[in-house]
């Protein structure tokens, strides 16, 4: 039998003649030298003999899962933007502090995190939309109260309801009412939280500081032509409709092409040249043409020469330019399907000018940028500040707080010199600074002669 911790074997039993029964048992560990007895009597209570040199008593186990339960009902309403399994960890590491070597009973991990998030569910009824627009989610932080929500909508898109919330700044804000300002849009896909499509990031170049700055985030459950125009329409609102970039820089997305003509019709739309090669790299791999001759062919001066002659010469002599570089003669076939994908894809379903850079170069704008590099960039640095892809809701939104004060931070250490506007965080390769692209030129050997004849 076990008693108070130890095992006790049964040695020897004895009933007397008023059938009352005395037991007397030795210690399990009796081969090893342990002394202790244990005799039981009926209707009296067991009396240990000798003291237990074999090994100290085993303490009974405190039942503090009641406990650890209310440190995890308080603990994950003071900070929704913990995940569930760090604030299982906090209280634990906080009892196993607390009752030192004494054994104790609590949730499993498992459980723990289940009773967060159905904690986390009754405070805000599981919708992560309402609760941003409380306080102090709405807010920066809880000492900070400006607000970091700048809009938080619905529509109705193939008759579904879809929801679009965008966060910004307060101090950042005010850039995009700069003059001649340079736009960079892009989506993200790496850290989006479920059950949401997409990140939408909306860079600008502050060109007094040399330094491009990622001003508003877009959380978005559609990726459609209405999210984009509802997305620049309170873009505008933010700044009282005072948004008139110079330049808008995108991926090849029609649905974003569309929103950004809707919203800025007097901006140059600039299609981003890494975009560009990207997508007729893919088609050249895919109708199996060599690696050489595709390296060829994406080599400067070759293929993004159809970038910066007149459009009107595109055809007539960039295409012909373009096609006596390359060797043609093994794959025939395969490069004249190209060059009809090329026709049809960009000469007809897109407009060869967001695209092809030759009216800026004209009135000597400023393209030294031409590709969406910067808000890439920014991309990878902003996926870096998350643990794991696909965070909850409420570590996202935490998490682009804290990244959108480092950026204020940033911006203010270099308005006073303390900071170099070319310096790269240590964290990635990201640069904050005007990335140098090389200049858009004609190469030597074009044809102009052709065309002045």
């Amino acid at each position: 039998m076990n008693y108070q911790g130890y095992q006790f074997h049964l040695k020897r039993k004895v009933v007397n003649r008023a059938g009352l029964q005395t037991e007397n048992l030795s210690c399990a560990q009796r081969t090893n030298g342990c002394p202790a007895r244990l005799i039981v009597k009926t209707g009296a209570p067991a009396v240990v003999k000798n003291d237990h040199p074999c090994r100290p008593p085993a303490k009974p186990a405190i039942d503090a899962r009641d406990e650890m339960k209310a440190m995890l009902e308080s603990q994950s309403q003071e900070d929704l933007g913990r995940v569930p399994g760090r604030v299982w960890d906090s209280v634990y590491a906080d009892l196993k502090e607390k009752y030192l070597d004494r054994p104790f009973q609590v949730l499993s991990r498992q459980q723990g995190i289940k009773h967060v998030e159905h904690v986390r569910a009754v405070v805000n009824g599981g919708d992560f939309f309402r609760t941003i627009e409380t306080e102090p989610q709405c807010f920066l932080s809880e000492m900070d109260e400006r607000f970091f929500l700048l809009f938080n909508s619905t529509f109705v898109s193939k008759n579904a309801l879809q929801r679009i919330c965008g966060f910004a700044h307060p101090e950042l804000i005010p850039i995009l009412r700069q003059p001649g300002l340079a736009h960079y849009i892009d989506g993200t896909f790496k850290v989006c939280p479920r059950p949401l499509k997409q990140i939408v990031i909306v860079m600008a170049y502050d060109a007094s500081l040399d330094v491009y700055v990622p001003v508003l985030y877009v959380l978005a459950t559609a990726k459609c032509e209405k999210t984009y125009k509802y997305m620049l329409y309170w873009l505008q609102a933010a700044v009282t409709f005072q948004v008139k970039p110079w330049t808008v820089t995108f991926d090849f997305e029609k649905a974003l092409i569309n929103a950004v003509m809707g919203a800025f019709p007097m901006s140059v739309l600039v299609g981003c040249l890494f975009h560009w090669k990207q997508a007729i790299r893919r088609k050249l791999v895919d109708l199996r043409i060599p690696k050489e001759a595709i390296r060829t062919a994406m080599s400067p001066g070759i293929m993004d020469t159809l970038t910066v002659i007149p459009v009107d010469e595109i055809v007539s002599h960039g295409i012909p330019y373009v096609r006596s570089k390359i060797d043609e003669r093994s794959h025939k076939k395969a490069w004249n399907t190209f060059w009809s994908y090329f026709s049809q894809t960009w000469m007809e379903n897109y407009d060869p000018s967001w695209w092809n850079v030759s009216e800026m170069i004209l009135t000597n704008a400023d393209i030294s940028n031409r590709t969406n590099n910067p808000v890439e960039s920014y991309n990878n640095l902003y996926k870096g500040c998350f643990e794991n892809g696909f965070p909850n809701p409420y570590v996202w939104l935490q998490v682009t707080k804290r990244e959108a004060v480092r950026v204020c931070e940033m911006l203010d250490q270099i308005r006073k010199n303390i900071r170099d506007p070319t310096r790269r965080p240590s964290r990635c390769k990201y640069s904050p600074s005007h990335l140098v692209v090389a200049d858009p030129r004609i190469p030597s050997d074009y044809p102009v002669e052709d065309l002045d004849e």
